[in-house]
């Protein structure tokens, strides 16, 4: 007894919200009727009004609206990536079809440094010429006592044992008559010890590229089919525009200056921006056509009636109104979001087609029936809405640029179609459409029985799925470009693909002392070859002033200079050396020094490291390179280096690790969020607990479908996938409300209606993202083809579990 009068309660609340919703319906459409002229023509002069504000909208291709800008150690972090000359260099390699013609790469290279000029390109580093390389080294060695350190006393004390002398002393004899003798007879007397050596340790650790040779000034790789040049460039990497115009002006460059005997290459970031702004401009014509076909064959195959027409008027008016939503709220709109048009063209038109099928079974009481419609689209929309709100809590501009252009076009297509629509609605034959056929007897219990067996069956599946945070598999990336990448690694190995670790302030020498640091903690991770770090070449001011006085004692402790004086006149006799041949040696270490600073280094080694300055209109920004591997993962995320304050690391794998996290965050996130958002508009719009449970079926079972097929296919969630899990949950349960409504409400109940609507508000969709599944750019295919593997499933089972379920409670709820 107490449970019918808990059931008489709550369908009195419910009849009191739908004669709300009813009376509210029944006086727009009133109005609008009598004024049906007015009306269409205020909304054409909106249409016009809209569409030209539309075309005044910019939109842009950032990469930027895919990241996490909520993140604000990720947010630094990018900030830095672009400001590093990595992010704007240009690699450009020549190649050879066979050895021995160094010459010719060398000719051709220095072509295109003198040709190769602004504004495009700032400057070009490519190797270095004799004198450029000697005043390197002569500086280098000049300066020697401002960067010895312990290890370097150790290795010049144990060069200067008798036995040591007379060998160093005896192997530079000997190769006086080499090929390096003229160049070695200029270093003898001023380096009798062979202390360069140590020098030659030290640019070792600037070696951004290992195993390379000079010739002719060129770098040429070890095989001697290969050169390299690194141009810099003001085009940032995220500019679609300005770096097509790059490329242009780099093509006709190469075309006028390289032979046809040499292969060039080149790799940037730059390729992959216009890659992606190509694929995406092909992908916004091609899904838009693909999604109009789909959307005219539904209509010539179920609606056929040419009234079907402002049915399909509905998503234009809806994505006219998200464009303008979306772009009041941002500065700016992602192609990506314009491209989601094409999705909302299968999304929005649901709504019609329910008031389309509805009113064209009855000519009388249009005005009761439309009373009785508006409680499912109303709630149908609310829990749509109501999903793609907790999109906006995205950490992703992407993903709150989707949600306003959603929620915005959504509503509109509920105005519309409460409003507008109803009156060029006419009445069309009986047999014109499909009939839904409705399963009875023995065969609800045989679908009821599948459907948990294949849901269970889903689970283990579901646990398989993997997030991915890696942002180049969400990019395109073509295989010429690819190709090419591999080959300058090939060649060069891939400095750029490497883990950046940046210091930086506005004052230099605090810079310098972070830098230090960095270097002794990341020494210890990883040895000679791995390490990139300009710390030995330019230490702080404290550190060389501390080097200079190791320098002054450990020639004064011990008489080691005058013992040295001796062992050099007695071993340099055997050899026919006189007693002055190494009066400039002597000079040099009894010179007064003091510290270097930045100016004078960076005019001493100039353009070949500018790679690891990081450009700051105040301060020093210094760049170290090490491995990007799971130890760089490791060490830079939590509980790893303590980097002093100042310090930040940049590594294309620690990005990833770090969305990955983010994106399995999210994901548990938005559907639990959502989840509570459809809950408590069910319950407050439905009241009866069944409703509810069965209203839930089918965005349960089209994400557990979507989630098994994807762990079934190895098919990782991105942060696409992530948005097309929130629209299957959001779509889905349109399903699960008209199916459950019409079977429960008093007014159209059984007639098939709802049944048809479904059906063909699940193919628009699918029109829409199926569309989007033959996109190049794997972001577009991405939530196409995952929507689309969670919305089939859902449809078939609002259609056939629903009423499978419902049959027995239905048939008690009319005996009653």
């Amino acid at each position: 007894m107490r449970s019918h009068k808990l059931s008489l309660e709550s369908v009195l609340r419910s009849q009191f919200q739908t004669n709300l919703i009813g009376q509210t319906v029944t006086w727009v459409f009133r109005i609008g009727d009598r004024h049906r002229r007015t009306l269409g023509l205020c909304l054409l002069a909106l249409t016009l009004l809209g569409g030209w504000l539309a075309l005044q909208v910019s939109t842009e291709e950032d990469i930027a609206v895919m990241l996490p800008d909520s993140d604000p150690v990720f947010a630094a972090s990018y900030a830095l990536l672009k400001k590093a000359p990595f992010s704007r260099s240009v690699l450009i390699d020549l190649e050879a079809p066979v050895e021995g013609q160094a010459a010719l790469l060398a000719q051709t290279a220095e072509r295109l440094r003198e040709r190769l000029q602004p504004p495009w390109i700032s400057q070009v580093i490519g190797g270095m010429s004799m004198e450029s390389g000697a005043r390197l080294l002569d500086g280098l060695f000049a300066h020697m006592p401002q960067l010895f350190t312990e290890e370097d006393a150790a290795a010049l004390a144990a060069r200067m044992a008798p036995e040591q002398v007379g060998e160093t002393l005896q192997t530079s004899l000997n190769a006086l008559s080499g090929p390096e003798g003229l160049w070695l007879a200029r270093w003898l007397s001023r380096d009798p010890l062979a202390f360069r050596n140590q020098a030659f340790r030290k640019l070792a650790t600037v070696a951004v590229l290992p195993d390379v040779g000079i010739e002719d000034g060129a770098l040429i790789d070890p095989t001697g089919r290969h050169t390299l040049l690194v141009a810099e460039t003001p085009v940032s990497m995220e500019d679609s525009q300005g770096s097509e115009q790059l490329l242009r002006y780099l093509d006709e460059v190469m075309a006028e200056v390289v032979p046809d005997t040499l292969t060039a290459r080149v790799v940037c970031a730059h390729r992959y921006t216009v890659a992606n702004a190509r694929a995406i401009k092909r992908d916004l014509v091609v899904v838009f056509a693909v999604s109009c076909v789909g959307l005219i064959a539904v209509f010539v195959s179920l609606l056929r009636h040419w009234r079907a027409v402002f049915v399909f008027l509905v998503p234009v008016f809806a994505i006219l109104a998200g464009v303008l939503a979306t772009a009041a709220v941002f500065r700016m709109i992602s192609v990506m979001t314009v491209g989601f048009g094409a999705v909302l063209l299968g999304i929005s038109v649901d709504y019609g087609l329910h008031v389309f099928f509805g009113l064209g079974q009855r000519q009388s009481d249009r005005a009761g029936y439309m009373s009785r419609l508006a409680v499912p689209m109303v709630v149908s929309c609310a829990t749509t809405v109501g999903v793609f709100a907790v999109l906006l809590w995205s950490g992703l501009p992407i993903q709150r640029q989707l949600s306003i252009f959603s929620i915005a076009g959504l509503l509109t297509a509920l105005v519309l179609a409460i409003a507008w629509l109803p009156h060029w609605m006419a009445e069309q034959k009986a047999g014109r459409w499909m009939a839904i056929p409705e399963i009875g007897g023995k065969g609800r219990r045989w679908v009821v029985a599948i459907w948990l067996v294949l849901l269970i069956a889903c689970a283990p599946f579901c646990l398989r799925v993997r997030f991915d945070g890696d942002l180049r598999n969400v990019g395109l990336t073509p295989e010429d470009v690819l190709a090419d990448e591999y080959a300058i690694r090939d060649a060069w190995g891939d400095p750029r693909g490497q883990a950046l670790v940046v210091a930086q302030s506005d004052d230099v020498q605090s810079t310098l002392e972070m830098n230090e640091q960095v270097y002794a903690q990341l020494a210890e991770l990883w040895g000679p070859g791995e390490l990139i770090s300009l710390a030995p070449l330019l230490p702080s001011r404290a550190t060389q002033e501390a080097n200079l006085d190791r320098w002054r004692r450990f020639w004064h402790e011990e008489g080691r200079l005058d013992r040295l004086r001796q062992t050099l006149g007695a071993e340099g006799g055997k050899l026919g050396f006189t007693q002055e041949a190494f009066a400039p040696f002597f000079t040099w270490v009894e010179r007064d020094r003091a510290p270097f600073d930045v100016v004078e280094f960076k005019q001493l080694a100039g353009s070949l490291l500018d790679l690891l300055f990081l450009s700051r209109s105040e301060g020093l920004g210094l760049i170290s390179l090490v491995p990007d591997n799971e130890q760089t993962i490791e060490a830079f995320g939590a509980g790893g280096l303590a980097l002093p304050p100042g310090v930040e690391a940049i590594s294309q794998k620690w990005f990833a690790s770090i969305l990955r996290r983010s994106l399995e965050k999210d994901f548990q996130r938005f559907l639990l969020l959502a989840s509570v958002v459809v809950v408590i508009v069910l319950i407050a719009a439905l009241h009866r607990p069944s409703e509810v449970l069965l209203c839930l079926l089918p965005p349960v079972t089209g994400l557990a479908f979507m989630l098994a097929v994807m762990g079934l296919l190895g098919m990782s969630v991105n942060m696409f996938n992530v948005a097309a899990s929130v629209l299957v949950m959001g779509l889905s349960i349109d399903y699960g409300v008209f199916i459950v409504r019409s079977r429960w409400a008093s007014g159209p109940v059984r007639d098939g209606a709802a049944e048809r609507a479904v059906v063909t508000s699940a193919l628009t969709t699918l029109c829409g993202f199926g569309a989007l599944s033959v996109a190049r750019h794997p972001a577009m295919f991405s939530l196409g083809i995952t929507v689309v593997l969670g919305i089939i499933p859902a449809m078939v089972c609002a259609l056939l579990v629903i009423p499978a379920l419902q049959h027995r409670t239905t048939g008690e709820l009319e005996s009653r």
